[in-house]
């Protein structure tokens, strides 16, 4: 039993080990309220709508700060979703994988970058998207943004879709 103080609010954390033969590994510990206190410096005195446009700037750039807690997915059939949206006059088919989700704690906000393109079986070969058609409660259930990086998705290309949405307590 290891009993570790770190950082200037020493912070106390225990550590259970077991020995085992395995190779040497480093161990980084981080305590979240310095991720909170950092997420919260960033976002100080601004607005709602300043603070979705500065996360989907950053989304959009994939240039994160530390602070924020960045899950990435392997593109695995099994991250995906089949997704249809409709407008008048025409109906397509689209394949939706989650890339990463970004949970900026403090701030109770989570984005999650999906990666689209039109299934194989869809007959149009470019489809015109808009931010409302992914008002999807397969995807998002408390949306605060949405954004797209392109407004058409032609066959065998990608596109990507950026949802910024409220983080729920539970999660």
């Amino acid at each position: 039993e290891f009993f570790v103080v770190c950082g200037s609010q020493g912070t106390i954390y225990t550590l259970i080990s077991v020995p085992k033969d395995l190779p040497a590994q480093t161990i980084q510990l981080v305590s979240s309220k310095d991720k909170i206190k950092e997420n919260l410096s960033l976002f100080k005195g601004l607005p709602t709508e300043s603070k979705i446009l500065k996360i989907m700037r950053q989304a959009y750039l994939g240039e994160y700060p530390d602070s924020y807690t960045i899950s990435d997915f392997a593109a695995s059939p099994e991250n995906a979703l089949e997704i249809k949206i409709s407008h008048i006059g025409y109906e397509a088919s689209l394949n939706a994988r989650i890339r990463r989700t970004v949970k900026i704690e403090g701030e109770g906000l989570k984005l999650k970058e999906y990666q689209l393109n039109l299934l194989a079986n869809d007959k149009d070969e470019i489809v015109r998207v808009k931010e409302s058609d992914f008002l999807l409660p397969e995807l998002t259930d408390q949306p605060v943004g949405i954004a797209l990086d392109a407004l058409n998705i032609k066959r065998g290309k990608n596109i990507r879709l950026f949802i910024l949405e409220q983080e729920n307590i539970d999660t």
